[in-house]
């Protein structure tokens, strides 16, 4: 009974070390996404790279909605971080179909 107890009050301090969500983190972990989706990191569940350009479209396109919708209400941080993430997404994203086109 004694090691349920230990093994219960583990699990609530492993629960208490969740990160907080910050804007800029939300943005990153989507700009982690896109990466997976435009095949330039491994998606973690498999360690595979696959690319998926229709959801790395979708992923560019929450993006710029964000960015649309947030306008004037972000620091300056936060907008810093958010127009450099969607330009790279976007080159990076342009380079990737062009690979694709010129492989058809």
């Amino acid at each position: 009974m004694n090691n349920k107890k230990n093994k219960n009050s583990n699990q609530i301090n492993n629960d208490s070390k969740i990160v907080k969500i910050t804007f800029s983190l939300f943005i990153q972990s989507l700009m982690q996404q896109s990466l997976m989706a435009l095949g330039l990191i491994p998606w973690p569940d498999s360690g595979l790279i696959k690319p998926k350009i229709k959801i790395a479209k979708e992923m560019l396109d929450i993006l710029a909605i964000l960015q649309k919708k947030t306008k004037g209400n972000l620091t300056d941080q936060e907008d810093k971080i958010l127009k450099t993430i969607l330009y790279q997404l976007r080159i990076a994203y342009i380079e990737k179909e062009k690979k694709i086109t010129e492989t058809v």
